[in-house]
C-alpha cells in the first residue's frame, strides 16, 4: 500500500516554500503564481525541480571556491550534483517503499 501522505507532505513543502518565497506573511498571497508553479512542477516533472536544486548547489559551490581563492575556481573539481541528488532521491524512495 502506497503512502500517499508522503506525497501530500511534499506538495505542502512546495506550497510552504512558495509562500515563504513570496513573503505571503507580509503581502497579499499570490495564488495564481503559486498555482502556476505547482502546475509547472507536475507538467515538467522532477526534471524541473531537480535542475532548480542543481543550479542553487552549483552557485553555492562556486561561491565557496571563489572565497577559497581564485585558483580553485578553475581546478575543474566540481561535485556531481546530478548523481548526488539521484542517490538521495533513491534513498528516500527506498525508505518510503512502502512500509505497510
Amino acid at each position: 500500500k502506497y503512502k500517499t501522505d508522503a506525497l501530500e507532505s511534499l506538495i505542502y513543502a512546495l506550497i510552504y516554500e512558495l509562500l515563504m518565497f513570496y513573503r505571503a506573511y507580509e503581502k497579499e498571497i499570490p495564488l495564481p503564481e503559486i498555482i502556476k508553479t505547482i502546475d509547472d512542477c507536475f507538467l515538467y516533472g522532477s526534471y524541473y525541480k531537480k535542475n532548480e536544486c542543481i543550479s542553487i548547489l552549483k552557485t553555492h559551490e562556486l561561491n565557496n571556491k571563489i572565497n577559497e581563492g581564485i585558483d580553485s575556481v578553475f581546478d575543474g573539481d566540481y561535485a556531481n550534483f546530478d548523481k548526488m541528488l539521484n542517490n538521495l532521491i533513491n534513498e528516500f524512495k527506498q525508505q518510503a517503499v512502502w512500509k505497510s
